[in-house]
């Protein structure tokens, strides 16, 4: 957005990088991540109790929602669990994080995964989406340590889902797990998903 693509030499450069990130590949329980995240083998030992416990809840033929994406740690062990039968419906609002989440997502050829460039509150409306130096820092709520932030767009569950059952619903929303749940109230209602995973941030909610 700033104008420098129309120079060649950084158009070269920026082709180079990508070039070489993209062959850079990372291997957990068979599934095969870009290796732009340096730490994704730290954070997958991090999350390890919470992708155990969905591997034993999971079943195939089920539909799992990942609200708060990232590059798809989760989506991804999600879209191998509920198997061809099943379906997984991926929200990430971020740019970069979605580019990156979509090409890990065609990297392991998965077809069972459908994936919404917006993030999920109780409105559906144009907001800020204020950046972190961490990928997976991303917040709708303003913070001290935020310095830049982009618009997004933003889509409630109930406005999402109708008509559609849900098995599991996933939420890492950095801080914004109550709006999510606020957007989602007829859904859960109406739908019973059987659990609901949640990550809270308590440096952000209070």
């Amino acid at each position: 957005g700033t104008g420098i693509s129309k120079y060649k030499s950084i158009n070269k450069v920026h082709d180079y990088v990508d070039s070489k990130i993209q062959k850079k590949i990372v291997t957990i329980e068979g599934i095969k991540f870009l290796g732009v995240v340096e730490n994704i083998i730290e954070v997958h030992v991090t999350n390890i109790p919470e992708i155990e416990f969905c591997k034993k809840e999971i079943k195939k033929g089920d539909t799992v929602v990942d609200i708060g994406a990232n590059i798809g740690l989760f989506t991804l062990f999600f879209s191998k669990l509920v198997g061809t039968t099943g379906r997984v419906i991926a929200f990430e609002p971020d740019s970069d994080n979605f580019d990156v989440l979509k090409k890990n997502i065609e990297l392991n050829e998965i077809t069972n995964v459908t994936l919404i460039q917006k993030g999920v509150s109780n409105k559906n409306e144009s907001v800020k989406l204020y950046k972190s130096n961490v990928s997976g820092g991303h917040s709708l709520i303003k913070n001290e340590w935020a310095k830049e932030y982009t618009n997004i767009q933003t889509v409630t569950l109930d406005d999402y889902f109708r008509g559609e059952e849900i098995d599991m619903i996933k939420i890492d929303a950095e801080g914004f797990e109550l709006e999510v749940l606020n957007g989602a109230s007829e859904t859960l209602i109406n739908k019973k998903p059987k659990f609901i995973q949640i990550e809270f941030n308590w440096h952000q909610l209070f």
